[in-house]
C-alpha cells in the first residue's frame, strides 16, 4: 500500500502541473464473452481450457477511458486456478504472458514474487486509483498481494499503477497453459491456469 500510495504523489503532481498548464476470482457470472484475441472460457467450468497456451494474449483497449479496478480474487476450481481482477467500467487493453522478470516497479524497486514461473498481465488504461476527481479516490482498496488455496497458483501480486498503466504478476509454482477471458456483470477479466 506504501508503493502504491508513493506512485500516486508523482502522478498527482504530475496532474496538478498539467492542469496549471492548461491540460486537462468470482465463478457467478451471468454472462461470458470473448474477444476474438482471447480464448472463451464458461463461467463456472473450464475442463479443458479451450485455446490455453503460454501467451502472448492481447486485446485492445475498448477506448481511452480508464478502467479502474475494484477486487481481485484468487481461487481453486476444478482443474484450474482463477485470477479475476474486476472493473468498474470496460475491461482495459492487456498483454498477458509469461515473463520471467525482473519485475521493477515505476520507483525502481524490484518486487518479489513467489514461485517458479510469473504471468505478467499488462493493463492500460487501467488504475486502481482515480485521479479525476479532488481528493483522489482509491478505487481498489485490496491487497497488493493475493494468496489462496490454490494448487498451482501462488499468488497474484500488484508489481506497479502509474499513469494508467497497471501490472499484476501471477506466480505459479509449475509453468503449465493459462487462458484468457472476459466475464460481465461485473466486468472482470480472468486468467485461468491448468494446476
Amino acid at each position: 500500500r506504501l508503493m502504491r500510495r508513493a506512485l500516486i504523489i508523482p502522478a498527482m503532481a504530475a496532474a496538478l502541473l498539467l492542469a496549471g498548464c492548461g491540460g486537462d476470482g468470482d465463478e457467478d457470472a451471468s454472462s461470458t464473452t470473448s474477444p476474438s484475441s482471447s480464448p472463451s472460457a464458461s463461467p463456472s467450468v473450464s475442463p479443458s481450457l479451450e485455446g490455453a497456451g503460454f501467451g502472448p494474449f492481447t486485446s485492445e483497449a475498448a477506448g481511452t477511458r480508464v478502467s479502474f479496478l475494484t477486487d481481485v480474487r484468487v481461487a481453486a476450481q476444478a482443474g484450474f486456478d482463477r485470477v479475476a481482477l474486476q472493473f468498474d467500467g470496460a475491461v482495459p487493453g492487456y498483454v498477458i504472458e509469461y515473463y520471467d522478470g525482473p519485475y521493477v516497479n515505476t520507483a525502481g524497486e524490484e518486487v518479489d514474487i513467489e514461485g517458479a514461473a510469473f504471468i505478467r498481465l499488462i493493463m492500460e488504461p487501467a488504475s486502481g486509483v482515480d485521479l479525476s476527481v479532488d481528493p483522489f479516490v482509491e478505487t481498489y482498496e485490496g491487497p497488493d498481494r493475493i494468496s489462496s488455496d490454490t494448487v498451482n497458483v501462488t499468488e497474484a501480486v500488484l508489481v506497479d499503477d502509474f499513469e494508467a498503466n497497471m501490472v499484476w504478476a501471477i506466480g505459479v509454482n509449475e509453468k503449465k497453459p493459462f487462458a484468457v477471458s472476459i466475464l460481465e456483470d461485473p466486468n472482470r477479466l480472468v486468467v485461468d491456469v491448468l494446476q
